[in-house]
């Protein structure tokens, strides 16, 4: 419990960098509707999403490989240390799928769509969380199978997301055409 305490502080300070560009997917998304700039809205999400997993990557990647030394931050206790690792590895290193996920909900949202991307994102997290905990975890109970949902369930997430985004982006290019017109 120490260890997954620890590591989780450090996941929480890592957070706001990486989810730092999301408003800004999300405000430049709905001005350049507003301005029907609509080639931009996918330049917008595009950038994002490069801006994101490149941050991801690089702060993730930087914490994982000095883990001793920021979970030593922490505590002093070499088992906490050694558990707080497994965390890093399974939670942490993998962030950047966590942002992928985030820039389609964000984009979304700036085209207008709240609720489309927010149930469907707690609906992917949450159900191939608790489904991966009742049918896998049972079969192989340790530490790293509970970890491993973390980023199944932000790949499963991140493609339902991408399914989503292209959908509200087609339709708002069709409702752009029909104005048009």
């Amino acid at each position: 419990m120490s260890a997954r305490t620890v590591a989780t502080n450090i996941d929480v300070l890592l957070s706001p960098a990486i989810n730092a560009y999301l408003p800004a997917a999300m405000t430049f998304t709905s001005q350049n509707i507003g301005a029907r700039n609509y080639p931009r809205v996918k330049q917008t999400m595009k950038l994002t999403m490069v801006l994101t997993v490149a941050s991801a990557a690089l702060i993730s990647f930087t914490v994982w490989f000095f883990g001793d030394f920021f979970l030593g931050l922490y505590t002093t206790d070499p088992s906490v240390v050694e558990v707080g690792k497994i965390r890093l590895l399974f939670v942490v290193l993998p962030l950047a799928l966590n942002g992928v996920m985030d820039v389609f909900v964000s984009s979304m949202r700036g085209m207008g769509y709240s609720m489309l991307p927010t149930v469907s994102m707690i609906l992917g997290i949450c159900g191939v969380r608790l489904t991966w905990l009742l049918t896998v975890f049972p079969m192989f109970r340790t530490l790293e199978v509970i970890y491993m949902c973390f980023p199944i369930s932000w790949t499963v997430t991140s493609i339902i997301q991408w399914i989503f985004w292209h959908r509200c982006h087609n339709k708002l290019l069709k409702a752009a055409e029909t104005a048009e017109a």
